[in-house]
Order: C-alpha cells, then structure tokens, then sequence
C-alpha cells in the first residue's frame, strides 16, 4: 500500500507541474540511499550499542520524537502560512489521465 501510494504521488508531481520526471527519480534514489544507509547504521552501531545500554535506548527514542515533532511543526507552519497570489508555485500544467 505504501508503495502505491509514493507512486501516486510521484505521478502527481510531474502531473501537476511541480516537478520534472528527471527530479522524482533523483529524490528517489536520494531518498532510498539515505534509506538504506540509515538502516544499515541503526542495525550494526545504534541498536547493538542501545542494547548494552538501555540509558542510550531512550536517549534514541527522544531524539526520534523530538525530529519527528519538530519536522511536524515545520509542515504545519508552512500550511498556516500566508501566501501570495500564485504561492510563488510554477503554474501547475492541465492533469490528463
């Protein structure tokens, strides 16, 4: 499900205009490297190291909570905020399906 979903909004970004097909592959790749190497970190150094050290496993845990919080609040101030006319967007080209 998750994947239809990225797919979906993959579409809908160059659908809509907001991106070139060229720039969604790049974002992700980039953002499946990132994924991957993320993932490899936690599973060979933050994980071994939080289970010698349960004091580092909430450390962990409050720091995933307070950047999950804070990125967050960054949408939601960005949604509140007031734009100008056109939103400094590219005007968004016709959705054919």
């Amino acid at each position: 499900m998750l994947t239809a979903r990225a797919l979906l909004q993959a579409w809908l970004r160059v659908a809509l205009g907001f991106h070139s097909a060229a720039q969604v592959l790049a974002g992700a790749a980039l953002g499946a490297a990132t994924a991957a190497a993320w993932h490899r970190l936690g599973a060979e150094r933050a994980l071994p190291a939080a289970a010698r050290q349960p004091a580092l496993a909430w450390v962990l845990r409050g720091a995933t909570a307070l950047a999950l919080a804070l990125f967050a609040l960054r949408i939601v101030l960005q949604w509140a905020r007031p734009r100008a006319p056109g939103g400094g967007r590219r005007e968004p080209a016709a959705l054919t399906l």
